[in-house]
């Protein structure tokens, strides 16, 4: 899905917008305070994204409007009638764009903590900035030089040639003159006319004009380098005064006041983001250099700053008001209580009343408490759309809570963003480094009972049962003369590890008339001298349950000391950490985090591959029989970590033969993983879901080797399903020909795990003999089994 017009409308831009709605309180303020003649510095004030740049785009009027209300009557702030206009000027009175000089010092780059600018530095940014708006023919004696357009300076470079290829005629000039002079006095125009040489003439006096305008531009630029030529020093013989202080502002304060001499028009300051650098005294050589303006005699208008300012930038009451004659506070249109609101109104709607939202309001809710600046929330959705509409074509929810939390990541930390992409950044080290550690401290605090990990996998409970019957037997056969063993619930032992903990400490036992309690550190140093039991308990936690999704680890942590190790502070979060914090606890970004950042191109995996990849990566979907790419599919088992082959989501048909097809001799983890899920799945018909169609696409030997991996690996009663499932003796006799191949003890196990179904059939199967299983297979199947028949028949082909 591309990007097209109508997802275009979605898109909001990032500059100042003018809504006259809003504006219209403020404005009436703001022009009352203009119309006082003693209010010369005004400040709006409020906090970042609160709309301040906003009011004033509002309240200033473009040049358009003023041209088009003409007959409106413009009310000028130093007229007298200021202190007695009605109601009606009043709201006929604009401050038009044009009488306005604009002045952002924003600094997007840098921040303080990485460079700290001087206030020379700024105080020369913003002299720039101010006379950089201008041309130089409209500041002709200012002493701030602009690089000349190469078509002026063209001219000039002609025009001086010109005038140097006139110098050699002027004594010829001269001489002509001089002599149609004395031939004028004696004879008259009458014989001048019809004697002078014409054409001589005029290019002599061509050349004449060349001189005398070379001369004037001359002598003009020397009148301007006199006139800009920085006096600084005054001499009185010892005796000297310094003109120029330190301060920039105060250097070049006649250039600023030349400007606003040769500008009338301009009347209003309008200055933007100073408060970045959190510098008081430049607020301070502001209002001295707006009083010098407005004191000069040159300056006939009423100059006004109106500085744009967050609210905490003084941090004492008397110095915001000692700065300024009138401050405007703003109202902030976004903050924690309706950004919610205002995310959902920006964000594109669902275009079927049947389709979800595109984020659903849990997820908005969480999200938006710590999002209150609405030029960043605008961000956030304009890039959110383009993402989304290129990774997540079919716009699945889920995928589009993923994809919006990296925009989030990406707009609050893009430096660390940028580091992910190359596995240096916060969120690599987040699941990579700090995840790890998280999981040893869980396994510490946890050390008997890791309540965390029965709620993940039913089959880790089985695997803690295995390894406490290996010790309980071990001490059973050590310790023979147990006290009060007929009391002993070995069952409940085997099944809950306090009790099992319990027995191996305090369990005693007779020797010599004596009570002794066992010695469960010779236990664990016959069963294994190089490794403990809880050693072993923590491998065992580690290889089936622990690396589960960072969300769940954190889900069973008691407490937040979970943030201390995975942001390495051990004070109070940052707010924008704070945020990240509930977009990993939440499961908003997850291991996965890096297949939202790039966009997917067709190279070793095909784009079904990495659709299967993705529906893993969001437990999504049913994906036993989604196709993959053949050649494929050992890059598609790269890419699914351990934990996730967990997931119901991993079962394909195309993933467990290829796994199947490794290793002949033992099973692959990965495959075990698997195969563990089947074994446990009461709520599927698993056999007819998932046993039949892999038995069914392997070979015979193939076949052998899966069911006895599922016999004997998982306890599988696989006749019971599949008598359950069909009738066809075809069908039937397909899978006794292989069960029959296996050996004797498996053959038994699996009768045992089907509820003994297995003999009864065999015995009642009349024409088992000639049923087409093989003859050394049907023998060790009935040795197995001890089968007795009551009844059998013979055909004229039977051996």
């Amino acid at each position: 899905m591309s990007i097209n017009n109508k997802t275009t409308d979605y898109f909001n831009t990032l500059s100042p917008i003018s809504d006259e709605k809003i504006a219209a309180q403020y404005k009436n303020a703001l022009l009352w305070a203009i119309k006082q003649n003693d209010v010369k510095n005004i400040a709006i004030t409020g906090s970042y994204g609160s709309g301040k740049s906003s009011i004033l785009k509002a309240i200033i009027c473009d040049n358009q409007e003023k041209d088009s209300s003409k007959n409106i009557p413009k009310i000028s702030p130093n007229d007298s009638k200021n202190e007695s206009y009605n109601d009606k000027e009043k709201n006929d009175f604009n401050i038009m764009k044009s009488e306005c000089l604009f002045l952002s010092l924003a600094n997007f780059c840098e921040t303080s903590e990485e460079k700290k600018y001087t206030q020379t530095e700024i105080e020369e940014h913003i002299l720039q900035q101010i006379f950089y708006q201008f041309s130089h023919k409209d500041l002709p004696f200012s002493k701030f030089k602009q690089i000349k357009n190469i078509k002026h300076i063209r001219r000039v470079i002609v025009g001086v040639l010109c005038w140097l290829f006139s110098l050699p005629f002027i004594h010829d000039i001269i001489r002509l003159l001089k002599q149609n002079f004395l031939a004028i006095s004696a004879d008259g125009f009458q014989n001048f006319f019809s004697s002078i040489l014409w054409f001589a003439s005029i290019i002599h006096f061509v050349l004449f004009g060349l001189f005398i305008g070379g001369c004037y531009f001359i002598f003009q630029k020397l009148i301007t380098l006199c006139h800009i030529t920085n006096l600084k020093k005054l001499s009185f013989k010892s005796t000297e005064v310094e003109l120029s202080g330190n301060s920039v502002l105060n250097k070049y304060i006649e250039e600023l006041i030349y400007f606003f001499d040769a500008n009338e028009k301009k009347k209003y300051v309008v200055i933007e983001d100073l408060d970045r650098f959190d510098n008081l005294s430049l607020f301070t050589k502001l209002r001295e250099v707006n009083l010098m303006i407005n004191n000069a005699p040159s300056v006939s208008q009423r100059v006004i700053f109106i500085y744009a300012l967050r609210d905490d930038l003084f941090k004492e009451t008397l110095h915001r008001t000692k700065f300024f004659d009138f401050i405007l506070p703003i109202i902030p249109i976004i903050n924690t209580s309706n950004s919610g609101d205002k995310l959902r109104e920006l964000l594109p709607s669902k275009e079927d009343e049947k389709d979800l939202e595109i984020l659903s309001n849990d997820y908005i809710n969480d999200i938006s408490i710590f999002i209150h600046d609405l030029r960043l929330l605008k961000n956030i959705v304009n890039e959110f759309i383009i993402y989304n509409t290129s990774i997540n074509p079919k716009h699945d929810q889920k995928q589009s809570q993923y994809i919006f939390s990296i925009i989030v990541y990406k707009n609050i930390f893009p430096n660390q963003y940028t580091l992910d992409q190359e596995n240096r950044g916060l969120l690599y080290q987040i699941f990579e480094i700090q995840k790890q550690e998280l999981i040893n401290w869980s396994i510490d605090e946890n050390e008997y009972s890791g309540p965390f990990v029965y709620d993940e996998s039913k089959y880790i409970a089985k695997e803690e049962e295995k390894l406490r019957e290996e010790y309980l037997l071990a001490i059973l056969r050590r310790y023979n003369n147990l006290q009060n063993l007929d009391k002993i619930d070995f069952k409940e032992i085997l099944k809950n590890e306090d009790k099992f903990s319990k027995f191996c400490r305090n369990q005693q036992y007779i020797e010599n008339g004596n009570y002794c309690t066992i010695n469960f550190h010779e236990i664990e140093y016959e069963i294994d001298e190089y490794s403990t039991y809880i050693n072993r308990r923590k491998e065992l936690l580690v290889q089936f349950s622990l690396p589960q999704s960072l969300s769940k680890l954190i889900r069973f942590c008691p407490d937040d000391s979970w943030k201390m190790t995975l942001f390495k502070e051990s004070t109070n979060l940052s707010k924008e950490k704070e945020l990240l914090a509930l977009m990993l606890r939440k499961g908003y970004i997850d291991e996965n985090y890096f297949h939202y950042m790039s966009y997917f191109y067709e190279g070793a995996l095909r784009t079904n591959d990495h659709a299967f990849l993705m529906n893993v990566k969001t437990q999504q979907g049913d994906n036993f029989e989604h196709k993959l790419t053949e050649e494929s599919i050992h890059n598609v088992v790269s890419k699914i970590s351990r934990d996730e082959y967990c997931y119901k989501t991993t079962l394909n048909k195309q993933v467990i033969l290829y796994l199947l097809s490794l290793n002949e001799d033992s099973t692959d983890y990965r495959l075990d993983l698997i195969l563990r899920q089947l074994s446990n799945n009461t709520s599927d018909n698993v056999f007819e879901k998932y046993i039949g169609p892999i038995f069914n696409s392997l070979d015979h030997v193939e076949q052998k080797r899966f069911i006895q991996i599922i016999v004997e690996k998982y306890s599988y009663g696989i006749w019971k399903d599949i008598q359950n499932t069909t009738t066809d003796d075809g069908i039937l006799v397909t899978y006794l020909n292989t069960i029959s191949s296996l050996d004797k003890s498996l053959i038994q196990k699996l009768n045992r795990e089907s509820d003994e179904q297995l003999k009864p059939y065999i015995e009642k199967k009349k024409d088992f003999i000639d049923s087409g299983i093989e003859y050394d297979h049907a023998i060790n199947l009935m040795e197995a089994l001890d089968i007795k028949f009551s009844e059998l028949t013979k055909t004229e082909n039977s051996n």
